[in-house]
This record gives C-alpha cells, sequence and structure tokens, in this order.
C-alpha cells in the first residue's frame, strides 16, 4: 500500500471554524456513515495537531480496531463531505454564489412562464454581475434578456432591445479577452523573471523593455479593476525585472488603492489581498521605506480579524509567518534587539497554532532569526533553543543554507555557555561535516577555524589575524539578505571577542 496526505492536506488547511462547521455538516444526514467519517476525520485531525501522519499505520489501526472496513472508500467519500461542507460554508457570504443562485433563480422563473418576477431576477442579477465584474456571468444573464424579449414580455421596441443587448455583449467579450490576455501576460512574464539568472543578461533586459511597450499595458485599453490590477501586476514584475523598484513600488501601491477601493474584491478573494500586501511589505523592506513597510505589516494582520470566517489555516498561517519573519528582518537590519525579543511571546503564541502547516524555510527563517536576535542581547540560552529547533529537525537537507549556518551558531552559542567538554566534540563533528559538503564558504571555514583556536588557547596572534580577516570579509556580489545576517551575526560575535581580548 502507498501512502497518500491528499486528505491529510486537506484537513491541515481547514481552519478552527471550518472543523466545526464541518463536524455540524456531516452531523446532519443522521446515518451510521457519518460517524465513520468523523471518526477519520478526528484521527487525522490528530495527526495534524502532532505535525505527523503515517497513513499506512492509521489504516492498519483503524481496521484492527474495527472501526473501518473498507479505509480508501471511507477516506474517499470524508474528502467529498469536506468539500460538499466547504462549498455550503463559504455560499453564506460569497457574492459569487449569490449570483449563481440568482441565475438559477432566472432559469427557473422563466420555465415557469412567471415573467414579471423573471425580470426583476435579470435586473437584479446583471446589477451584482458588473458589481463584481463577471462579465461571462454578463453574458448569461443577457441570454435570458433575449429570451424574454422573444416571449415578447419586455416593454419597448424589441429590435431596439436586442440591438444594446448586442452592443452590451460585444463589451462584454472584448473585456473578457483584455483581462484574459493580461493573465496570460502575467503569467509569461513571472516565467521569464524566474529565468533571469539563466542566459544573457542584455537580452532578458531588452525582452522585459519590449514587452513594457506592449499596448494591453496602456492605461487607456483597460476597462475594469480586475483588469487594471492585472495591469500593475505584469509592470511591478518588469520593473522588479528592470531593477526599477520605485516604480515597482508605485504599481503594486496601485493594486493595494484599486483593491481597497473595491471592498468585495478582498471580501470575495482575501488571499489576493493578502499576498500583494506580502509582496508590497518585502519591496518595502527592500528599498528601505519602513513606515510604509509596518503599515501594510498592521493591515495584513487586521485581516485576520475583519475576514476571519473566510480565511483558511493557510492564510493565517501566511499572515503570520510572513508579517513576524518581515518585521524580524527589519529589527535586525536596524540592530533593534529590544524590539525583536518583545515580539517573542506573540511568535511563541502564533508557532504553537500554525508551525505544522507553515512552508518549512519560512519557518526555518522564524528560528534563524528570534535564535539571532536572542544571541546579539546575550540570552545564549535562549538563541541555543532555536538553533536546536533547527538542527533537530530530520526533514532537512543537511545542505540546507539554515543548516549550515545553525551547525557555525551552535559551536559559538557552547563556546559562550563554556560548554567546553561538549563543545569539543561539535568542533570535531562540525570540521568533519565541512570537508565533506560539495559547497564550500570561505567566511564558515574562517569562522571555524577561530573557534577550533579560541577552544583550545583563548586569544592568540594567528586567531587575530584570522579574526581580522573575518570582519572584513564580504563575499563578491553578495545579494541574500539572509547571507548578510549571518555574516552580521558572526561579526558582531567577533568585535566582541576582540574587545574582550
Amino acid at each position: 500500500m502507498t501512502q497518500s496526505t491528499e486528505l491529510f492536506l486537506l484537513i491541515r488547511s481547514l481552519s478552527k471554524s471550518e472543523k466545526i462547521y464541518f463536524k455540524k455538516f456531516a452531523s446532519r444526514s443522521g446515518e451510521k456513515k457519518s460517524n465513520l467519517y468523523l471518526c477519520l476525520f478526528d484521527e487525522i485531525n490528530n495527526c495534524v495537531s502532532n505535525g505527523k501522519y503515517d497513513e499506512i499505520a492509521l489504516r492498519e489501526k483503524m481496521i484492527k480496531r474495527g472501526i473501518i472496513t473498507n479505509f480508501e472508500v471511507t477516506k474517499y467519500y470524508l474528502q467529498k463531505v469536506i468539500l460538499r461542507s466547504l462549498g455550503a460554508f463559504y455560499a453564506r457570504s460569497n457574492l459569487e454564489n449569490e449570483l449563481n443562485e440568482k441565475i438559477k433563480s432566472i432559469e427557473i422563473l422563466y420555465k415557469r412562464t412567471l415573467y414579471s418576477n423573471c425580470i426583476k431576477k435579470v435586473r437584479s442579477a446583471k446589477t451584482l454581475a458588473y458589481k463584481i465584474e463577471n462579465y461571462m456571468k454578463v453574458i448569461e444573464i443577457i441570454k435570458w434578456e433575449k429570451n424574454l424579449i422573444h416571449e415578447g414580455v419586455m416593454k419597448g421596441n424589441s429590435i431596439e432591445r436586442l440591438s444594446k443587448l448586442h452592443s452590451e455583449e460585444n463589451e462584454a467579450l472584448s473585456r473578457i479577452r483584455i483581462h484574459s490576455d493580461l493573465r496570460f501576460l502575467s503569467y509569461k512574464v513571472r516565467d521569464m523573471l524566474n529565468q533571469v539568472e539563466t542566459g544573457n543578461p542584455d537580452k532578458k533586459k531588452a525582452e522585459f523593455r519590449k514587452l513594457e511597450k506592449s499596448p494591453l499595458l496602456k492605461l487607456s485599453n483597460v476597462q475594469s479593476n480586475i483588469s487594471l490590477i492585472s495591469m500593475y501586476h505584469v509592470k511591478s514584475i518588469i520593473s522588479s525585472a528592470l531593477n526599477e523598484r520605485d516604480k515597482s513600488y508605485e504599481y503594486s501601491n496601485n493594486m493595494i488603492l484599486l483593491m481597497e477601493n473595491s471592498k468585495w474584491m478582498i471580501s470575495e478573494n482575501p488571499a489576493n489581498y493578502i499576498i500583494t500586501l506580502y509582496n508590497f511589505v518585502s519591496l518595502c523592506y527592500a528599498i528601505r521605506k519602513y513606515k510604509e513597510m509596518m503599515s501594510n505589516i498592521q493591515k495584513m494582520r487586521s485581516i485576520e480579524k475583519k475576514y476571519s470566517k473566510k480565511l483558511s489555516g493557510n492564510l493565517r498561517s501566511l499572515i503570520f509567518i510572513g508579517s513576524y519573519n518581515l518585521e524580524l528582518s527589519l529589527t535586525i537590519r536596524l540592530k533593534d534587539f529590544k524590539r525583536g525579543l518583545l515580539l517573542l511571546p506573540e511568535i511563541e503564541e502564533g508557532l504553537k497554532k500554525y508551525s505544522h502547516i507553515i512552508n518549512k524555510e519560512d519557518l526555518l527563517a522564524c528560528y534563524f532569526h528570534l535564535s539571532g536576535i536572542c544571541f546579539q542581547s546575550g540570552k545564549y540560552e535562549e538563541s541555543l533553543k532555536w538553533i536546536n529547533k533547527i538542527l533537530n529537525d530530520k526533514s532537512i537537507s543537511h545542505e540546507n543554507e539554515f543548516f549550515v549556518s545553525a551547525m557555525l551558531m551552535n559551536l559559538i552559542l557552547h563556546y559562550e555557555l563554556q560548554n567546553f567538554n561538549l563543545l569539543e566534540y561539535l568542533i570535531q563533528s562540525t570540521s568533519r561535516f565541512f570537508s565533506k559538503r560539495t559547497k564550500q564558504n570561505k567566511f564558515f571555514e574562517i569562522i571555524l577555524q577561530i573557534i577550533r583556536n579560541l577552544s583550545k588557547s583563548g586569544s592568540s596572534e594567528d586567531s587575530n589575524l584570522l579574526i581580522q580577516r573575518a570582519l572584513v570579509y564580504e563575499e563578491p556580489a553578495e545579494k541574500s539578505e539572509f547571507r548578510r545576517e549571518i555574516y552580521s551575526n558572526f561579526q558582531n560575535w567577533l568585535k566582541k571577542e576582540v574587545t574582550i581580548n
């Protein structure tokens, strides 16, 4: 039997309110089968809480206890019921669903020849379709309007009405086409951006410059807010690729303003707003607009309260880890370690809730930030706690930069805590580890040699020379913010060692 994680990942993505609603939804049928679904749901949900899922062991356990006879069938129906419950959960407050219900009502009323009521529903549905800029539905509603005209129940000249509807239909089709073309252009520039590190840089730059002049990216050619957002998104990516960050900032800010001026966009699809804010905050950090950065971080965190019923567990975790990782990066860049320590309690609380669903790289970054802040504040025991979370994670590749950096931080922390007996063993194992690595790092090798020298004889002439080399070390064309943070941690520690000795 092979293990599948699809159901586990689905249940893991559910928010607390979604899980509560599912249990009520599944219990309504009163069937005995619902008890099987709920039993399996509870077992998998426990695995979510523990962060470990072994489907084969779970199958054997439930069959052995006589709870389930056909695990695969029960699993299939559980997934089906969860998806149905989510559909019902969001139907209550989703404008798209409301529009679909109105169109369904139009069809029912038309077939029953209740034309007067049908006309009212058509008007209501069209108003809503235009409000949420769903032009596919506008075309569908126009079809029903034409049917009503053919039945002779619409007042006025039928040819004039049909002519107006024909023009309206063409306008809707034009807006659909423009939006579709912009979406395709968005996919294209993102793919180009992912490949920007390969090939001829000048040729890539010329390709982006050519796309920049596309008629699709002219404001006069875009006729809806949704398409405007897509246009600014494409322009922002192109500007980023051309290293024109101020332009990218302007376009990203325009996207946010458009979403905030059309509240239904955020209500209907909070994920787009959250991701746009996250990208904007990252850009603000990169171009050192810290006031705007913090203002938009607060916007990100306020979404959870405003739209709590519409956010999945994954979106909540993105708000948490995205906003706090960026804020921690800022405190480290500004060397405001006291502020970083003040964030610790709320971050620890958030990690308890979301660590099992946070992207691994984001989680490791958070651990490393927290370790660095504690380290720079002289809280070595606390710093070691966070480093151990990285080192003890067996799922991490030993080539992972967080893991490699954590190994060196581990040595420094044990040196500061004067765990010299353990340190001797750790230096040996770390030296063996570095000798086997395919990717070598001169700076890391210098730090390792310094720790080795200091652990044996304290400060010496050799150690001081190595320290001076490390303090002025700067890797050529270093672009990684994380790497700069690592170097800063180690160099600040070395400055302290020079001062002490």
